[in-house]
């Protein structure tokens, strides 16, 4: 009975690839429930990010907006995600200026600092009334920690 499980595994891990491959830079929204980690999105609203946080940004939330980063997932009901920012402190990690994101082929344009400290749980079924951009899945050499 394993052995079955694995191989309808291993058919819909190779679907969703050969879907990615097809589809990945023409993606621009994408329902939380496919998401996964180390993607980013954008225009997430500053208004939305206080709303969750309790403190992010901390100016400047009445207008504007922050990327989301996928850290993971937590079983099968959520995602562990964060803002991230263009400033960050010393420690912090982030993305480097010049990435290539996998599945879309987007370059990332500026330093993007993972503001782990406001990191939440995001239910799988969450909806957004405008949902992110898709940007791409950031690769781990990607992610670098902050020495400034």
């Amino acid at each position: 009975m394993k052995q079955i499980f694995d191989a309808a595994e291993d058919v819909w891990a190779k679907r969703k690839q050969e879907a990615w491959e097809t589809l990945g830079d023409t993606m621009t929204k994408l329902p939380v429930r496919y998401w996964e980690k180390n993607m980013l999105f954008s225009g997430v609203s500053n208004v939305w990010w206080r709303k969750i946080t309790g403190g992010f940004p901390a100016t400047k939330h009445s207008s504007g907006t922050h990327p989301l980063f996928v850290l993971g997932a937590k079983g099968n009901y959520c995602f562990q995600v964060c803002p991230c920012s263009s400033s960050g402190n010393i420690g912090a990690r982030f993305i480097r200026r010049g990435c290539k994101l996998l599945l879309s082929g987007n370059v990332t344009d500026r330093d993007s600092f993972l503001v782990e400290r406001f990191a939440f749980s995001l239910p799988m079924n969450s909806t957004f009334s405008d949902q992110p951009g898709f940007k791409g899945k950031v690769p781990e050499m990607c992610i670098h920690r902050s020495c400034k």
